[in-house]
């Protein structure tokens, strides 16, 4: 699940090794397959599949209701018969790792209940991405959702991760609001403090010559009052700072 642009389809060429990464690696070993966007392509297994008579491709072969001539004659098949020839090949191709591009674009209505019927009894792991909410619900177990600048996998279909998601945002939108409520209850709270502050200061100002003026500023330092109140000062600066980042962090 992502934005347009954010890397899906990068992503499933990096798994099928159609793409090499700029860092990092892409472990090998198991067999995928990719289910490209574009049914008019012609794949480069399907006169092997044509030729197929195993048990599995002749079982792939009536779920999808897939007629013969379509695989000599692929470009006569409407773009729906052509999405389907296209699965039939890599699930007849006993991949592992199966990877769709959003496979319900144009499809007609006939196609879309065979290619989800058929995809539920698929045992191996299927990568489905797709904008239709519908199949997603149907098909999807888990998400894998980008987020910001990374990734992370979110248990269930798009409906129940997408109601996740507007809890967290919810829940964010509430922490901001109560960090910003704390914000201006801390920013009175420091300007009396500093008010405080200057009192204490404007007592060591006071004439030295003067002997209660000697007395109250000795009564200020031995009480250590002025340094508590630059302290409290200082402690609240810190907070509101925190309370800052704490606020951004929630929009975010």
């Amino acid at each position: 699940m992502g934005a347009n642009g954010c890397g899906k389809t990068t992503l499933a060429q990096l798994i099928v090794g159609r793409l090499a990464p700029d860092s990092g690696s892409v472990t090998k070993g198991l067999v995928t397959a990719l289910y490209a966007q574009d049914a008019t392509e012609e794949l480069a297994g399907l006169s092997d599949f044509a030729c197929d008579w195993s048990p599995l491709a002749q079982k792939v072969r009536r779920a999808l209701a897939i007629e013969d001539g379509w695989l000599w004659r692929y470009d006569t098949p409407s773009s729906g018969q052509q999405k389907r020839v296209q699965i039939a090949c890599a699930l007849a191709a006993a991949s592992n790792v199966l990877i769709l591009d959003k496979p319900a674009n144009h499809l007609d209505a006939l196609t879309r209940v065979l290619l989800i019927e058929t995809l539920r009894d698929f045992s191996g792991i299927g990568l489905l991405i797709s904008h239709d909410r519908a199949l997603l619900d149907e098909l999807a177990v888990s998400c894998l959702c980008f987020e910001g600048d990374g990734m992370e996998i979110r248990p269930g279909n798009y409906s129940a991760v997408r109601e996740q998601e507007m809890q967290e945002h919810d829940t964010s939108l509430h922490a901001r609001e109560a960090a910003r409520t704390e914000y201006r209850r801390l920013a009175q709270e420091q300007q009396r403090r500093r008010e405080e502050a200057d009192r204490s200061a404007s007592k060591r100002s006071l004439d030295p010559h003067d002997h209660d003026s000697r007395e109250k500023i000795g009564c200020a330092i031995v009480s250590g009052k002025d340094r508590k109140a630059a302290d409290k000062v200082c402690q609240l600066d810190q907070r509101m700072q925190g309370l800052g980042k704490k606020a951004e962090a929630a929009v975010a």
